[in-house]
């Protein structure tokens, strides 16, 4: 065997399925239901759409192939689907409005200039510190001294179960 690689020209795949269609869309407008044709008919028909497949499957200048972003999910999924059609041609359209549904919410998004950042969360007051008062003192802000409402109350902390709340005695 020979060890050399064939080039494949997507313009060329591309120019032999739109030749193929074309013929067939000849055929079956110049003799529609002459049985002599039907067989030109469908090898047209099959050879170009096979062709199509192959064109946007093929890697271009500007994009790698088709089938690198697939994960093996998605794949399954495809598989699972063409069964499933295949078996029950009646599933079709109710797949086609879930899928639709599910690539609606799924898709990813682009973060308009509302969404640039994630909202930040809130920090939980903190204890002041001696050096925290003088910094107060040198801006000219009062500092309280005073604990927090937990603290100064001395309200027992949550409980982390749903049972009842804990009873004073």
């Amino acid at each position: 065997m020979s060890e050399y690689k064939i080039d494949i020209s997507r313009p060329l795949v591309g120019v032999l399925a739109l030749i193929c269609l074309t013929a067939w869309i000849g055929i079956w407008l110049t003799w529609p239901n002459d049985e002599d044709w039907k067989l030109w008919q469908a090898g047209f028909m099959r050879v170009g759409l096979v062709m199509s497949a192959f064109w946007l499957a093929l890697p271009g200048k500007d994009r790698p192939a088709a089938w690198t972003s697939v994960s093996p999910k998605t794949l399954i999924g495809l598989l699972l689907a063409i069964v499933g059609i295949v078996l029950r041609p009646r599933l079709m359209i109710p797949l086609l409005l879930v899928l639709a549904v599910v690539g609606y919410f799924l898709r990813p998004r682009e973060r308009g200039p509302r969404m640039k950042s994630r909202p930040r969360r809130r920090r939980a007051p903190r204890e002041t510190t001696s050096s925290d008062e003088a910094t107060a003192q040198n801006a000219g802000q009062p500092v309280s001294s005073q604990p927090h409402d937990a603290e100064r109350n001395h309200l027992p902390a949550p409980a982390s179960s749903g049972g009842p709340p804990p009873t004073e005695d």
